[in-house]
């Protein structure tokens, strides 16, 4: 690793001189979503070309937008700049500047969240602007009409602009809809000139669904001028601009700053790998990091990607919880879906952990460390949910990472990424240090799914989005002859008829990106971890600079082991380790190195190096119990014993051999060690002896005594299968289960070997127990064994 320092006095000659991970990429473009007047066909862009500006020597753009936006033109300004820069700040100058202006115009500040509109109304009071002449959104079911219409300025939401319910209501509340019919009337009684604010319009697409786009029309005699404001616009919302742009007589101004990286006012970036799929509160690492932040005396916010985790962390008296209460008396826990508890609301006096503080709001805490949970979960399959804050992927993490807006920390936990197709790159014209640099990065932390599949990671620029969604649509429109049909039909052949038309690209576009994105054939093949990875490496982040990077293992429990292996190979570790040509030990294999040899595992929280044998035992004992069916072709999962020992393995190996030795007569391409199988061969052979004695008195079965059977006379043959064994399995030999291991030492008492060999055998036939039947005889001393399990093991033995 490469280690730390937290004086923000020294940080930018610490960074200078310090060996960052990706510093080949100083000065690396940072690639960002482009607005350009081709985006606008049919349109009319301001003087064909779109503005470019620059942020003046402290970062800020406010003067270059005041200078650009011309209060005069009836159009729609797009603003494209990055976080940090003053975007907001140069807005609410231009309402102002409204507001002032000797024509009579009404502002409207269109929020995408209820938390927000209190940060827009504190910001237009600090411009001096007298509080008498400024309508919140909350105030809509206490104000009569008469009192919010002489208002000049107005904060609400997009989706009460739009009239757009929710989910769960048919229309929009009666106060709302009074409301906006009121001041639409005003506007056009009194030649009233209409200004609309879109801020942070990456979080309102949504609202902006065909049918209440007619809302806005009801604006079109007195609307003025839109201005829409993003650091992270995307394909929807190109859709959206033109839609508002309409209403402005498809008049439009671009405005757009290239993202340019100020090192001295970056903060650092950590990415924490997490394997497993899950973190929780007592999560070790992550344990581990809030205390290593709190003994550092670092302010400490936590964004979770889902509020149960959030919730949990904050009520929990364990793990992190119980250390972040220890420091902080009060914990803000912000996971409202409505942001309209004030006290749910993030605050930069607090420590805050929760989900809705991903976007809008500005942490300005000084020695801060900003935690950001990302889903431990793969992108494409899990981040769908509705508790998932990043279910919109690329444009959620710019946003969440971007509230750090004074030097500090910021610590992203997410999954370890797949391999990378570097051929990919080649569109970047990487020189060949920064290749080998980023080869080396993601080397070191990618996850390659075993197996066969392709699971590459592609590079995807983010402006070639919409060619692939193009190319999505038009290849998977698989009614086309029928949308032909439809349309060729006059009215007269369809009168009556409900209305039938496909969503055109636009309405794909609008209504379904973000389902795109998280698809394995779209951006980054949906894998927002690689994502992350990828603009860490090649410093895309306008805001921090990627300082370190942390491997975590997989943590487990003694006497958990088990449980905990199931959960993490919960999603079939069949298809996911193997193959129905792969043989037992190329399965553990397998699971071995992804749980162990990959990552440095813990048990316990210690390094694994010592319990590498516990470890290795529990692991066979799941495959045996768990993915029995694969390799030796039963549906059961019994086992032996409970715990997995040498009579288990000596069954589970003889098991297969004898698979093997039947695929192979059928060319079965099986690779395990042919030595290995023949020596569990011989040991078959040996056991099979066993059961052909076996006898029976009053229906108990029991194994003929050693001392009346002439099986194990021949102690040299019983020696060299013993060594033949310990020669080729891994398992023994590496003495992770113990077989007769001091052999060698047992040369001058041919008996002791004879007791020890027949006591593993007779433990793989079945359990047993003492028995003592009173035969003709006399009374005998015996073993007898469990007819249940003797059925089983033995019919699994001689599966056809």
């Amino acid at each position: 690793m490469y280690g730390y320092i937290y004086n923000h006095t020294f940080l930018i000659i610490f960074l200078f001189f310090m060996a960052l991970p990706n510093r080949y990429f100083e000065n690396f473009p940072i690639e960002f979503k482009e607005i350009n007047p081709a985006d606008f066909e049919h349109y009319n862009v301001e003087e064909n070309r779109k503005f470019s500006i620059t942020p003046n020597e402290d970062g800020y753009i406010s003067d270059e937008i005041s200078n650009t936006i011309d209060v005069n033109s009836k159009n729609t300004v797009v603003i494209n700049a990055p976080v940090g820069c003053g975007k907001s700040y140069a807005v609410i100058e231009q309402v102002k500047q409204f507001y002032e202006d000797e024509e009579n115009y009404l502002i409207f500040i269109a929020s995408p969240f209820v938390s927000l509109v209190e940060q827009y109304y504190q910001s237009v009071l600090s411009k001096g602007i007298p509080e008498d002449d400024v309508f919140r959104y909350e105030n809509i079911s206490r104000n009569n009409r008469n009192e919010y219409k002489n208002k000049k300025i107005h904060i609400i939401t997009v989706n009460t602009l739009l009239g757009n319910p929710g989910e769960n209501s048919l229309i929009n509340s009666a106060e709302k809809r009074v409301y906006i019919n009121s001041i639409k009337t005003h506007c056009i009684e009194n030649h009233i000139r209409v200004v609309f604010i879109y801020d942070e319009i990456h979080d309102a697409i949504h609202n902006f669904k065909e049918k209440f786009i007619f809302n806005l029309w009801k604006w079109k005699n007195v609307i003025h001028k839109n201005i829409i404001i993003s650091a992270t616009f995307n394909e929807a919302s190109k859709v959206v601009i033109r839609y508002l742009a309409e209403l402005t007589n498809k008049n439009i101004q671009i405005i757009e700053c290239p993202r340019i990286s100020r090192s001295e006012s970056q903060s650092q970036l950590f990415l924490h790998f997490n394997p497993e799929g899950s973190i929780g509160n007592d999560t070790p690492f992550f344990v581990k990091l809030v205390k290593s932040k709190i003994e550092e005396n670092k302010e400490i916010d936590i964004l979770t990607y889902s509020k149960k985790l959030a919730d949990t962390i904050s009520k929990s008296d364990t793990g992190v919880g119980e250390l972040l209460k220890g420091k902080y008396p009060n914990i803000n826990t912000c996971t409202s879906q409505t942001n309209s508890n004030a006290d749910n609301r993030f605050s930069n006096e607090v420590c805050n952990i929760g989900t809705n503080f991903k976007s809008g709001i500005s942490i300005t805490k000084d020695d801060h460390a900003f935690i950001i949970i990302v889903s431990p979960r793969k992108f494409r399959s899990h981040l769908v949910s509705f508790e998932n804050i990043f279910s919109s992927g690329l444009i959620n993490i710019i946003q969440a990472i971007a509230r750090q807006r004074v030097v500090g920390e910021i610590h992203v936990i997410l999954p370890n990424p797949p391999r990378f197709n570097y051929d990919s790159l080649g569109t970047l014209n990487l020189n060949p240090d920064q290749l080998e640099q980023f080869k080396s990065i993601w080397e070191d932390i990618a996850l390659p799914v075993p197996g066969n599949r392709n699971t590459d990671i592609d590079y995807v620029s983010i402006n070639s989005q919409f060619d692939k969604m193009k190319s999505y649509y038009e290849d998977n429109l698989e009614v086309s002859d029928e949308i032909e049909l439809v349309n060729s039909l006059s009215q007269d052949d369809r009168r009556g008829a409900p209305r039938l038309q496909y969503p055109d690209i636009d309405m794909f576009i609008l209504n379904e990106e973000s389902k795109f994105l998280r698809d394995e054939m779209a951006f980054f093949s949906g894998n927002l971890s690689s994502y992350i990875t990828y603009c860490a490496i090649t410093n895309q982040f306008v805001n921090c600079r990627f300082t370190d990077l942390f491997k975590y293992g997989y943590s487990f429990i003694s006497g958990n082991i088990q449980e905990k292996l199931h959960q993490l190979l919960q999603s079939s570790v069949a298809n996911r380790f193997y193959n129905e040509n792969v043989s037992f030990t190329e399965i553990y294999n397998r699971l071995y190195h992804h749980f162990f040899r990959k990552i440095h595992t813990s048990l316990d929280g210690r390094l694994l190096s010592p319990y590498k044998a516990v470890f290795c035992r529990e692991l066979l004992s799941f495959i045996n119990a768990n993915t029995y069916n694969v390799f030796i072709g039963s549906n059961s999962s019994r086992v032996i014993d409970d715990k997995y020992n040498i009579s288990t393995h000596l069954f589970l190996m003889m098991s297969y051999a004898e698979t093997a030795n039947m695929r192979n007569t059928l060319s079965y391409n099986h690779s395990e060690n042919s030595n290995l199988v023949n020596a569990y061969l011989r040991l078959i052979r040996y056991r099979d002896n066993i059961i052909r004695e076996i006898q029976e008195h009053d229906s108990v079965r029991y194994f003929k005594p050693l001392s009346s059977t002439r099986i194990f006379d021949d102690v040299q043959n019983i020696k060299d299968v013993v060594i033949e064994i310990y020669r080729c399995d891994q398992f023994i030999r590496r003495k992770i289960v113990s077989f007769m291991q001091n052999i060698n030492r047992l040369n001058d008492n041919d008996n002791v070997i004879k007791v020890t060999f027949y006591n593993c055998l007779i433990h793989t036939v079945s359990k047993v127990g003492r028995y003592q039947p009173n035969l003709e005889n006399g009374r005998g001393d015996f073993y007898k064994l469990d007819s249940e399990i003797f059925e089983l093991n033995n019919n699994i033995l001689n599966f056809e």
